[in-house]
């Protein structure tokens, strides 16, 4: 019997987490292509587990055995009607935060089949505790099964089986696994019931249950943080999105394969440490690098080995296992609500990660105590023959550490005023934000020794205190991102995430001069100063406004439209830069996903069609597919040109963009070289692509710009294949 209910278990559980990557990737395209999706999609998935783990829990008991087996097969097979999915046939969504749109196409076509998932492992650790079985070898296969499908969809799936070809093996798997559940429910139901036995011992008490939630919400709500940090910068792609989760599946498997020891001062000093480095390097204007990518998910696994570990070991009896998975289902929700839901409607940053950094520090483990020197003297003296009392002296009870103390209050208040004052301060530095978090950070640390609710504490005091910063102008925060406006030493810049997306000097004499990315000697300057003469009075459009800087590049005569996803740009760029005002050409922006406004924009027809949208560093990956090229073309006028810009940190493009020109039928040149701006040479590349090399201008003999040629091996993306593996600059 264990076979089956290890193997039912191994599979329900693989197919739970292989569906989540599976739909997001599949709704990527309508959204946009921004990190929130994937968050958005992932709290679905933990409410919708929370409902599987609920109905486990409590129908069970109420139904008895036999009624609720019944009723979990006629579930199932209603449940199996809705496969396999397709997302075709749904409207596109509005305009603006898609958020209630993706949780509606979730709870009508994922729902059903996941709840039943859902309800997979608890029930039949269930069936298995009530037949005199250990859950906890299932709870290893429940979390083997969901790390291997994770991992196997990235690596595999998603690389070799269009969407349609994944959500046809996703059916034909539930269907197997939905025969492995109906064989588990005979043989459980087929032995007499214990349930009175059983409802005696599934009770926790409420204390405990609600430290199960708070222990599970954490890591949770770290999960979610740090993919949003990570993919902000490097992009929003399955891949991207696994890796966390794996880690924190992976956790489970650790701590429950078997269960660690409490951790030692010499384990916790070190995390700590990493929790204090990792939490200087979230501030603004801190890249993204290979490096830092390694500390966020060393300190995420860390974290969860220690909060899972904590929950391995108080865990209840196997009969309360229900209850137990409840509330892990429970504090995984609330975590993960708070940072899709909440965080973006209440922080203009991502503070939702380093404030769960802070206030986890609050639920480490207490450390052992330490050895009684007395025990250790008493032995000695007996040893000798002498009696303790008469050489040592009575035995003084051992005076309490307090819980809290006034300093506990102060240290974090003068912390929080230390960075307070840095942050109303001009500092003369091009990483202000690394001196504002890193000077509170080193007081805190030599004065918090020993104290966590102190440490915890002064870390949310300098986050309070960030939000004083002078040097921005504008803070704010959408389902497509985070952007800020700074101002200084004389230049003003728009950043979304940690990335610059333009920016502009104040002064009359050169605020209408392009700089950076945009410098008239960069590869774009370069392209506009080629493409010249055949772009007299000719229409333009660029999908990604940013500041606008592109429109010092116009010429009279000229129309310019511009495709923005988010509308808050449009409002930046209005309020904070003139780009917009000063054009000597008229300009219309038009908000919405660019491929669906182009789409919808039938009388375009331009000469030059420039690709410039990025989330963060991160470039949309529905951009660059076969159906977006589609769309392109037929916005752009016979012999005109499509321009992308593909500067990235973590992205090597040029192969993508060589594939899809070779599938489109088009000649692509790549020109890579530097702009320059106030923080000196800042390198960028571009990609322009036509029917015929003599479309390209003057392009097509200069040396700086090179002929891109595919592969033998490359294939072109399009919206059900994408490779970013492949991609990645693993460097």
């Amino acid at each position: 019997m264990r076979p089956l209910f290890t193997a039912t278990t191994l599979l329900g559980s693989a197919l739970l987490f292989l569906v989540q990557p599976m739909v997001a990737r599949a709704l990527l395209p309508r959204t946009g292509g921004v990190p929130a999706l994937w968050n958005t999609c992932v709290v679905f998935f933990q409410f919708a587990l929370l409902a599987g783990y609920a109905l486990s829990h409590h129908l069970p008991s109420r139904l008895g055995p036999r009624a609720h087996a019944a009723v979990h097969t006629v579930a199932l097979l209603a449940a199996a009607a809705t496969l396999p999915y397709s997302f075709r046939s749904l409207p596109q969504p509005p305009d603006g935060d898609p958020t209630v749109w993706v949780l509606r196409a979730l709870l009508v076509g994922v729902a059903p089949t996941f709840v039943a998932l859902a309800t997979s492992a608890p029930l039949l650790q269930r069936w298995w505790a009530r037949l005199g079985g250990d859950p906890a070898p299932l709870v290893v296969a429940s979390n083997v099964g969901s790390l291997t499908a994770l991992l196997a969809y990235p690596l595999v799936l998603e690389r070799v089986m269009p969407l349609d070809g994944q959500s046809r093996l996703f059916a034909g798997l539930w269907g197997a696994w939905l025969v492995g559940t109906f064989a588990c429910a005979v043989v459980a139901a087929r032995r007499p019931a214990r349930e009175e036995e059983l409802r005696a011992e599934v009770a926790v008490p409420a204390r405990q249950w609600l430290r199960y939630v708070a222990l599970a919400a954490v890591p949770a709500s770290m999960m979610l943080g740090v993919t949003t940090h990570l993919a902000t910068d490097v992009g929003s792609f399955p891949l991207l999105w696994v890796v966390p989760l794996a880690i924190y599946l992976a956790s489970f498997v650790v701590v429950f394969a078997r269960t660690p020891e409490a951790p030692s001062p010499r384990v916790v000093a070190p995390y700590l440490g990493l929790v204090l480095l990792m939490f200087l390097f979230t501030a603004p204007q801190v890249p993204t690098r290979a490096p830092l990518i390694v500390g966020h998910l060393g300190l995420f696994a860390w974290s969860c080995l220690l909060f899972h570990g904590t929950l391995a070991r108080e865990r209840p009896a196997p009969a309360a296992i229900t209850s137990f998975q409840l509330a892990l289902a429970v504090g995984g929700a609330l975590g993960g609500a708070f940072n899709a839901l909440v965080a973006p409607r209440v922080f203009v940053r991502v503070t939702e990660y380093p404030l769960a950094m802070a206030l986890g520090l609050l639920l480490l483990p207490p450390p052992p105590a330490p050895p009684d020197p007395r025990a250790r003297q008493e032995a000695f003296v007996r040893a000798m023959g002498l009696d303790p009392t008469a050489v040592l002296g009575a035995p003084t009870a051992p005076r309490p550490t307090p819980r809290w103390r006034i300093a506990d209050a102060l240290v974090p208040l003068a912390v929080g005023a230390l960075a307070a004052w840095l942050f109303v301060t001009p500092l003369p530095t091009r990483t202000p934000s690394l001196v504002r978090y890193g000077l509170p950070l080193l007081v805190l640390v030599f004065a918090s020794i020993g104290r966590r609710l102190r440490l915890a504490l002064g870390l949310v005091a300098i986050l309070a205190a960030s939000r004083l910063d002078r040097s921005v102008l504008e803070a704010s925060r959408t389902f497509y991102g985070v952007m800020r406006v700074e101002e200084h030493r004389g230049v003003r810049r728009f950043l979304h995430g940690t990335t610059l997306h333009g920016l502009q000097y104040r002064s009359d004499k050169m605020r209408r001069e392009p700089v950076a990315y945009y410098d008239r000697r960069a590869p774009l300057g370069q392209a506009m100063a080629a493409l010249a003469p055949r772009l007299a009075g000719a229409s333009v459009g660029v999908v990604g406004l940013g500041v606008g800087m592109l429109l010092a590049h116009a010429t009279a005569g000229q129309r310019w439209t511009f495709y923005e996803l988010d509308p808050a740009v449009e409002r930046i760029a209005r309020a904070y830069f003139t780009w917009l005002r000063d054009a000597v050409v008229p300009v219309r922006v038009v908000t919405g996903d660019a491929r669906a406004s182009l789409g919808r924009d039938v009388g375009a027809r331009h000469r030059l069609l420039v690709l410039d949208a990025f989330s963060s560093d991160a470039i949309p990956v529905h951009l660059l597919t076969r159906e977006a090229m589609a769309v392109y073309r037929a916005r752009v006028e016979p012999g005109g040109v499509v321009a992308f810009h593909i500067t990235n940190r973590h992205v090597a493009l040029d192969e993508v963009l060589a594939a899809l020109a070779r599938d489109a039928g088009l000649v692509a040149l790549r020109g890579r070289g530097a702009g320059y701006g106030p923080d000196g040479p800042v390198q960028t590349t571009w990609v322009v692509m036509a029917e015929r090399a003599e479309d390209l201008g003057a392009l097509a003999g200069d040396a700086r710009w090179v002929r891109l040629r595919a592969g033998e091996g490359a294939r072109a993306w399009t919206d059900d294949f994408s490779d970013w593996l492949g991609a990645l600059k693993l460097r």
